[in-house]
């Protein structure tokens, strides 16, 4: 099985696990491209998989997890073209919503803003939570049945 869907299991797996202290509710703004293509991922995934109870949170925290991996130079970059390509939309962006991810996604995403300050790189922590969401959503769509490319 390809790592992206390697990883929205293992996100499922720990969302249902009663361990407290294990999941974090973080407020994100996500543009409404990146979240009207979480909701049609969702859809074709529940089918798929056969998971009814999929959300949105599940696929938030797969691809946190798989940009912990991710170079902070290469996310800086990536977060500012995604703001320069979105530049001047009066409504790309949704409102702000909670997402559950784990505590350790939680710890990553402080860490960053740090990083991003150190960088002089601030006012893209936002953007970048949506790059690292839309190249995840990539990587599940390349490993589709009947995606080119997949296995």
């Amino acid at each position: 099985m390809p790592e992206a869907y390697m990883e929205l299991a293992r996100s499922y797996r720990n969302a249902k696990a009663t361990r407290t202290g294990s999941k974090a509710k973080r407020n994100m703004r996500l543009h409404r491209e990146i979240a009207d293509a979480i909701t049609r991922q969702l859809v074709q995934d529940k089918r798929l998989l056969n998971i009814r109870d999929l959300k949105p949170s599940h696929y938030v925290d797969a691809s946190l997890t798989i940009a912990r991996g991710y170079q902070v130079e290469t996310l800086i970059v990536e977060a500012d073209n995604f703001r320069e390509y979105h530049l001047g939309e009066g409504t790309g962006s949704e409102a702000p919503n909670h997402y559950t991810i784990s505590q350790k996604n939680y710890d990553w995403l402080e860490e960053m803003t740090d990083e991003l300050l150190l960088a002089n790189a601030t006012g893209l922590h936002g953007h970048m939570i949506n790059v690292v969401i839309q190249a995840y959503l990539h990587q599940l769509a390349a490993h589709a049945p009947g995606a080119s490319g997949s296995e």
